[in-house]
């Protein structure tokens, strides 16, 4: 295993990605609750947000904090929204149970497929160390406790966590993933 940027580098170029236009304002402080390798975490810090990432895996933990700081793209820009990104080891509930009412403006959860997209292996080189708990009643009941504004999942378009818990469904024409956005004081049902 080893820090690369993958389709970090592709989005951010891009300039119209999906899940930056879910979050809408400038400037969040965002709670990124499954960093993984850190892709999204980037493309949010790029984009001008002040990004805290939390992973369980000490191993994955320590890799991907290590490419934040150290990786060079070539591009100072996305060097220096990798290096802004707040890392820390710990479990994501664990790590909610213990912050004040409100501590964020947006938390971006994006948990392990329930169904697993074929095409995709990405995530081959973490998948025997990812994290591979759901979102639960109680997880979800604490982010909402925690968010000012929003709560924005990734999940396999089959997943039923978009209707579990009422996220609104941003369908990515063509994709077998989507976003999913809760909104902070709105009835989602």
């Amino acid at each position: 295993m080893f820090f690369h940027l993958d389709t970090a580098k592709v989005r951010i170029k891009s300039n119209n990605d999906y899940l930056i236009n879910l979050i809408e304002d400038k400037n969040q402080e965002i709670l990124d609750l499954t960093m993984g390798l850190a892709r999204d975490s980037m493309v949010m810090s790029y984009f001008g947000h002040k990004v805290t990432a939390i992973e369980s895996n000490s191993i994955i933990y320590n890799i991907v904090k290590y490419g934040l700081t150290n990786y060079k793209t070539g591009d100072i820009n996305i060097d220096n929204a990798m290096k802004k990104i707040t890392t820390i080891n710990s479990y994501n509930y664990e790590f909610l149970k213990n912050i004040p009412d409100n501590s964020y403006d947006v938390i971006y959860v994006d948990p392990m497929f329930e169904y697993k997209i074929k095409d995709s292996n990405n995530l081959n080189s973490i998948e025997s160390l990812a994290n591979n708990s759901k979102v639960t009643h109680e997880l979800f009941e604490e982010m909402k406790r925690v968010a000012r504004n929003k709560i924005i999942i990734k999940a396999h378009n089959k997943d039923e966590v978009f209707n579990n818990f009422n996220f609104k469904k941003y369908e990515r024409s063509g994709s077998k993933f989507s976003y999913g956005y809760y909104n902070i004081g709105e009835n989602n049902v």
